[in-house]
């Protein structure tokens, strides 16, 4: 059997739902929706600064931090926010997310596979089912070129 690479890219609209109640979100949501380099290497030195002052006044709140930041694949060292996991900071970032060339969320996936549904009899085959996908799949990227 052989290996197929495939890279997981995270749905931006479903993880930021599932890290909302955290402290910082502001700061996460902010740093993952940014997109050229310029934007992030402000909002790393920004927020390295805003996080600053908290471990100044409250040593203890960098656990707070680095929980959040954990979650993206980042470390705050008390000084600067760096990324620490590559890999985990590829699947969510928007900056990374640029090179896959992939939307921010699965919307329009969603949104094709309402109408799809919609045009599916409730007893079909496997293989009528698979050309009705070709087909819609087909139909929306000729229309971009």
């Amino acid at each position: 059997m052989t290996k197929v690479d495939f890279k997981y890219l995270a749905c931006l609209r479903h993880f930021l739902c599932s890290i909302k109640k955290f402290d910082y979100f502001y700061q996460i949501k902010h740093l993952l929706k940014v997109t050229t380099k310029f934007e992030f290497e402000n909002s790393i030195e920004h927020f390295s600064e805003s996080f600053k002052e908290i471990f100044d006044k409250n040593p203890e709140e960098i656990l707070k931090i680095n929980n959040i930041l954990s979650k993206v694949g980042l470390f705050f060292d008390g000084n600067i926010i760096f990324i620490e996991d590559d890999d985990l900071w590829d699947q969510v970032s928007m900056h990374r997310r640029v090179a896959h060339q992939m939307p921010s969320t699965t919307n329009t996936l969603e949104s094709m596979h309402g109408h799809l549904n919609k045009r599916t009899p409730r007893k079909n085959t496997f293989y009528s089912s698979l050309l009705r996908v070709h087909n819609e799949l087909n139909k929306k990227f000729l229309k971009l070129l």
